[in-house]
C-alpha cells in the first residue's frame, strides 16, 4: 500500500524519496546508498529493533530528514509508528496511514478502509485542516499473473489471518491442493506438515504466488482491511474470506462466509463450476476495475500540498 500510494503520488509530479528500515524483500540486500527503482528515488537505512534501539533510529531518521527536507512525511504507523511523534517534534508535517494503529498527532491520517476510519477515529474536522481520508490500498496491473494454476491459496500462515481453520479445510478436502505463501511474521507462524498443503517462501513478485492458484481463502479472525482480496480480484481469481471487519469492503464483491466449515467447503466445490467460476471472477474484476484510484491520489495530493510550509 505505501509503495503503491508513494509511486501515485510521484506519478502526480511530486518528488518521492523512500527511507525504510526494512530489507528489501526483492534481493534480501540493505541498500545505504540512495538508488532509483521505477522512476522512485529511495533510501535504505540499516533495520533497526523496533523496541531496543528507537534512539539510535530516531538519530538517523533525522540525519536522513535533515539530508532530504521534505516538504511533507507520509509515514507507516504499523512499521514506523514509533517515529512519527519525533518526526512531528522536528517540525515536519506528517500524513499516517493507519492500519490496526490509530492516528496519533498525524495531520492527516489515512485509514485503509471504512471499518478502520470509524473504528480507530478519523477525524472529521470543522477548521481549516484537511480532513482524514478512508483510502483502501490501491490495486494495480503489476501484480497480475499472465496464467494461473490450480491450487487453493493462502497468505501468511498466522493465527489471527485464520490458518487453523486453513488446516481444518484442507483436512477435509485431501483431494485439493493448497499452496501456503510465507510471509514476514515467521516467527509467529503456525507451520503443519499435509500431504495437499505446500508452502512457498517469501516471493520477489507476488505474480510468481498468483500463478499457481485457482482460489484464495483470506480466513482471517479479524482484519482492518486486508489487501490480497483485492489482488486476487485483479488477478481474476475468486476470493473466500470471513465477513469481518474491512473484509466486507477489499472482498465485498467476493464470497464471505461466517466459519462454518461445510460453508466454506461447500463454496469451494461450487467453484470446480467453470460458469460459477467465471461468475464470481467476472464480478470481482468488474468491482475491482470500476474503482478509479487516481481520485482518491489526487484529493490525498491536494491534501498534502496545503500541509507545505
Amino acid at each position: 500500500m505505501m509503495y503503491n500510494i508513494s509511486l501515485g503520488l510521484k506519478n502526480l509530479g511530486n518528488e518521492v524519496i523512500i527511507f525504510s528500515g526494512y530489507n528489501r524483500s526483492a534481493d534480501g540486500i540493505k541498500h545505504p546508498m540512495p538508488y532509483e527503482e521505477d522512476g522512485v528515488f529511495k533510501v535504505y537505512m540499516r533495520s533497526i529493533p523496533v523496541n531496543k534501539e528507537v534512539k539510535l533510529g530516531e538519530v538517523i531518521v533525522k540525519e536522513v530528514l535533515d539530508l532530504v527536507k521534505p516538504d511533507v512525511v507520509l509515514s507507516h504507523a504499523f512499521f514506523a509508528g514509533q517515529f512519527s511523534t519525533f518526526i512531528k517534534s522536528l517540525g515536519y508535517p506528517i500524513v499516517k496511514v493507519v492500519h490496526n494503529g490509530d492516528r496519533g498527532d498525524s495531520d492527516i491520517a489515512l485509514f485503509n478502509s471504512q471499518f478502520t476510519y470509524d473504528f480507530k477515529g478519523g477525524q472529521k474536522r470543522t477548521d481549516q485542516q484537511p480532513q482524514d481520508m478512508a483510502f483502501l490500498p490501491p490495486i494495480y496491473d503489476d501484480m497480475v499473473a499472465e496464467t494461473h494454476g490450480d491450487k487453493i491459496g493462502f497468505v501468511k500462515p498466522i493465527g489471527h489471518k485464520g490458518i487453523d481453520f486453513l488446516y481444518k479445510i484442507a483436512s477435509a478436502m485431501p483431494d485439493k491442493k493448497f499452496l501456503v505463501l510465507r510471509g514476514e511474521w515467521q516467527t509467529l507462524e503456525t507451520i503443519k506438515e499435509m500431504p495437499n498443503v505446500e508452502f512457498m517462501n517469501p516471493v520477489v513478485d507476488i505474480r510468481d504466488f498468483y500463478k499457481e492458484i485457482r482460489i484464495l481463502l483470506t480466513p482471517s479472525l479479524y482484519e482492518d482491511a486486508g489487501i490480497v482480496p483485492s489482488e486476487a480480484h485483479k488477478n481474476g481469481i475468486p476470493c473466500i474470506s470471513s465477513n469481518v471487519m474491512g473484509l466486507n469492503e477489499t472482498n465485498k464483491a467476493g464470497i464471505r462466509l461466517p466459519f462454518n466449515l461445510m460453508d466454506w467447503v461447500a463454496e469451494i466445490n461450487k467453484l470446480d463450476d467453470p460458469v460459477y467460476y467465471k461468475e464470481i471472477s467476472d464480478r470481482e474484476l468488474a468491482d475491482i476495475n470500476s474503482r478509479d484510484w487516481n481520485v482518491q491520489l489526487k484529493v490525498l495530493n491536494e491534501k498534502m500540498l496545503c500541509l507545505k510550509k
